[in-house]
């Protein structure tokens, strides 16, 4: 009885382990047990609760997504995301996070004829990690470098309709109090950013871990390889900046 127990503790070890190999890349640490990130292959996507690990102050990407998105916490639930730019569809990836919420969730999948369908119903569901607190982009890696490109959202729910879908919304997330924050765009090319645009003060104040920063963008405002640059002030009146590489459609 006794060997035959730690046997199946063995192959329970060796299964979490083969799960666990195809997400290694992401280099996140998951929270023990079946919620846990881990690589779902009915899916082919790495998803689940990871314990996060935060050190200094942070901007990071949140969301960067083509119109707005709903969908409901349920069973029967099916997001898919698309990519906005043929060139993307094959070698394109999309990520997932949550924010403002006890638990830290993530989502990583690689596009499929610039598709993905994904089920909520393994993490997002039993967690209720709603549409108010979930962010989604896609990114490209090239030369080093990452690049983001705008997914588009829809949901099984709502017959596919995407909500204001001529216009591009970025949110950022930063790890500490944000008082205020500005932003600016340029051209991209080999060479790097081009000549920057004048700031334009992000509406709102007191961003912070449950309050990311917005930035609403209508369609044809930027396009092609972009630079965009977010300057942020802290609560101890410290300023700092974060240049991010966009791919816009």
């Amino acid at each position: 009885m006794r060997y035959l127990y730690l046997c199946l503790i063995v192959l329970a070890l060796a299964q979490s382990a083969l799960l666990a190999q195809p997400c290694a890349e992401y280099g996140l640490t998951p929270k023990p047990g079946p919620d846990g990130y881990s690589y779902r292959p009915q899916d082919d996507r790495c998803e689940g609760i990871f314990n996060k690990k935060i050190s200094g102050k942070t901007l990071d990407l949140l969301q960067f997504t083509k119109g707005k998105f709903r969908y409901q916490c349920s069973e029967a639930e099916v997001l898919t995301f698309t990519s906005l730019d043929s060139r993307l569809n094959a070698r394109g990836s999309g990520r997932g996070v949550n924010f403002g919420m006890r638990e830290s969730y993530r989502l990583d999948f690689k596009l499929s004829n610039g598709a993905k369908v994904v089920p909520v119903k393994a993490v997002i569901a039993p967690y209720h990690i709603t549409d108010k607190s979930l962010g989604i982009y896609g990114y490209v890696e090239e030369k080093g470098e990452t690049n983001y490109f705008p997914l588009q959202v829809a949901s099984k729910s709502y017959n596919g309709a995407v909500p204001e879908s001529q216009t591009y919304f970025l949110k950022f997330l930063p790890n500490t109090i944000v008082v205020e924050a500005q932003w600016r765009f340029a051209r991209r090319d080999i060479t790097g950013c081009d000549e920057y645009n004048e700031y334009q003060r992000v509406a709102g104040t007191g961003f912070g871990p449950q309050s990311p920063i917005t930035i609403v963008v209508p369609e044809g405002t930027m396009k092609g390889d972009v630079c965009l640059e977010v300057k942020y002030k802290v609560s101890n009146g410290e300023t700092a900046s974060r240049t991010f590489n966009l791919i816009v459609p």
